[in-house]
């Protein structure tokens, strides 16, 4: 009898906890962004979304009124209108697409089915997949942990499509295929990347990609990414993060995303922080993680998600650095960059430093010609020629006070010296024909330096911790534009400077306390 009283309390408690789990929504909205529900949902609930900007499109409204409702009967609700479905591929993560309805048009579809593997039939979990039409990204979705993936787009027929798959350890593969033929979807192999494979001793068997609740790990450290690459090129070969060329990071949809390293949040221009990227090399990080649902400490600049940087620590007492360069021909025009990092450990105590110098030089030729309907004409060739030298650094210092307490100071600063030179040749033809000469030289001066001062107290095991962090950053900015214009009529000549200064300085700290308590339930 006792122990059928037992087991009677704890189906109630687990039904409880069940029931518990089904979260709930209140809330209003009248034609407001699809993306709004998102962010309420993400406040009331703790759910984050992952979605493509192709599939869930700024123009998608929705109106609702409800009261202590399921999140899945509501999403079943408003995905109707808009042929959208969602999964649940974790505790606190939706996942959300296209429906899987057949289109009715002749050549056309709508969901695509492939797998993905290596040569030894392997299949490779969590892959990066663009689809590419012309030169525009029409779909991003990534493989699940058995390899599978799925493209949700309407195939235009008689159409040139490019797929592109990357990810960490293997060669980018990219299928070119024309609609409606896409057998070469079917299953696509990857080829290890065998000039990084050769350099690499694995000396651990953890796993090179964790997955938890609200992240997933890339361990860097003795994996297949750690030597030859920077950071930035470390990032582009992770799955689940779209990095382009000019420094913007996106995991889901197009909210901007934050990056940290040692937890602290880099607060860098976009472009700053793709050429320190670039000089951060992959032999210093320990691992990435990738949170695409952060907790609430937080600050709002991470809502689109956030990209924690984990570097090394030396593990033994002493001194160790690399260094590090790079020569790129361009026409004849070149660009250098050089490099270097040093650490320096004694109990505990731990130094570090890094710095990078780059100087990109590259030019360009363009003509115009305008006909007007007098029969004038105006014309015009420029050369373009750019200068652009960069100086960065990072200073970071950390010391144990004790196994639970810990205090971090960290410096970083850039100089930015971008030089433009525009020389143009212009010819206006008229009754009677006037020829001109331009130059025109734009100077910029940028200067950006942040101090963060951090102690973090683990207050137990369970993951109670008190942080609190202070930080200054400054930026200034001098910018010249100079423009000469001399024409063979001296009266339309003209000589123009305009000089614009600017500087900014930002004072801001942080305290946050996380109180964790163990469930346990005796019987």
């Amino acid at each position: 009898m006792r122990k059928a009283i037992m087991l009677l309390v704890l189906l109630l408690v687990m039904n409880v906890d069940i029931f518990a789990q089904e979260r709930k929504l209140t809330l209003t909205l009248d034609q407001q962004p699809i993306k709004e529900l998102f962010k309420q949902i993400e406040q009331q609930c703790g759910y984050g979304f992952i979605y493509s900007d192709e599939v869930v499109k700024d123009m998608m409204q929705v109106s609702l009124d409800v009261k202590a409702t399921p999140v899945s009967t509501v999403l079943g609700m408003v995905f109707k209108d808009h042929k959208l479905i969602f999964n649940l591929i974790s505790e606190k993560l939706i996942a959300v697409g296209y429906r899987n309805d057949r289109l009715k048009n002749v050549g056309s579809q709508t969901a695509l089915h492939g797998i993905i593997t290596d040569k030894n039939g392997v299949r490779i979990s969590f892959a990066s997949l663009s689809l590419i039409l012309s030169s525009d990204i029409v779909e991003k979705t990534v493989s699940d942990d058995d390899g599978h993936y799925q493209l949700n787009h309407h195939f235009l027929p008689a159409h040139t499509y490019r797929l592109l798959a990357t990810s960490v350890g293997y060669m980018p593969l990219e299928i070119t295929f024309n609609t409606p033929d896409t057998s070469a979807l079917k299953r696509l192999v990857m080829s290890e990347d065998a000039q990084t494979l050769k350099t690499v001793m694995i000396t651990n068997t953890k796993p090179l990609i964790e997955r938890k609740t609200d992240r997933y790990i890339v361990n860097v450290e003795n994996g297949s990414l750690a030597q030859g690459l920077s950071a930035f090129e470390v990032l582009q070969k992770s799955p689940g993060i779209w990095v382009s060329q000019d420094g913007s990071i996106r995991i889901k949809g197009n909210q901007s995303v934050m990056v940290m390293i040692d937890d602290v949040v880099q607060r860098m221009s976009q472009d700053d922080l793709a050429e320190y990227l670039k000089s951060l090399r992959s032999e210093d990080i320990s691992k990435i993680e990738v949170i695409y649902n952060p907790p609430a400490e937080f600050e709002a600049a991470g809502t689109g998600g956030i990209v924690h940087i984990v570097l090394k620590k030396s593990r033994r007492d002493g001194l160790n650095g690399s260094l590090n360069g790079r020569y790129q021909n361009q026409g004849k025009q070149s660009l250098k960059s050089s490099g270097g990092s040093l650490a320096y450990k004694v109990k505990g105590l731990y130094l570090s430093a890094n710095g990078s110098y780059t100087d990109d030089k590259n030019s360009s030729f363009g003509e115009e010609a305008v006909y007007y309907p007098d029969e004038s004409t105006f014309s015009n060739t420029t050369d373009r020629n750019n200068q652009i030298s960069r100086y960065q650094y990072r200073f970071s210092a950390a010391y144990n006070i004790s196994s639970k307490q810990s205090l971090a100071l960290q410096n970083t600063g850039s100089t930015n010296e971008p030089s433009q030179v525009f020389l143009t040749d212009i010819i206006y033809r008229n009754v009677v024909s006037r020829k001109g000469y331009a130059q025109a030289d734009w100077d910029r001066k940028i200067k950006f330096n942040s101090t963060t001062l951090n102690y973090i107290w683990k207050i137990d095991s369970l993951g109670s911790s008190l942080k609190m962090i202070g930080d200054y950053s400054e930026s200034s900015k001098k910018e010249q534009n100079q423009l000469l214009t001399t024409y063979s009529d001296p009266f339309s000549s003209m000589q123009s400077r305009t000089m614009t200064p600017s500087s900014t300085g930002i004072y801001a700290g942080q305290i946050d306390y996380t109180k964790t308590w163990k469930n346990e339930l005796e019987l």
